[in-house]
């Protein structure tokens, strides 16, 4: 009977529930898992999308292990561009680093 185990695969499928991720979050996760994990000297490039009017460089995801080595932008229309980031990672982490008061992510 095919349908019995069809049923019964189905069953096995799992499908984690939704939950609320805000893109902030996402990039200071991005940036703290980067400091991590990266070797010194390793690069982080990722891209950020923003509307122009509100991107300032001063407001990228930071850490004090990385800095930010490059910024460019890509308009994508008017009033919204997406920008690709590099980051370089020039100390290393240690659990006191992302203690650290200067870990910012002040993004979209």
């Amino acid at each position: 009977n095919d349908s019995t185990d069809l049923d019964s695969d189905m069953e096995q499928i799992h499908y984690p529930s939704m939950c609320s991720y805000n893109m902030s979050d996402i990039f200071s996760d991005l940036v703290r898992f980067a400091a991590q994990t990266l070797v010194l000297g390793g690069h982080l490039v990722y891209w950020l999308p923003s509307i122009k009017e509100e991107f300032h460089q001063s407001t990228l995801p930071n850490h004090p292990c990385l800095s930010v080595i490059a910024c460019s932008e890509q308009p994508l229309s008017i009033s919204v561009s997406r920008y690709l980031i590099t980051m370089q990672k020039n100390l290393p982490w240690t659990p006191d680093t992302d203690s650290d008061q200067r870990l910012i992510c002040n993004t979209v």
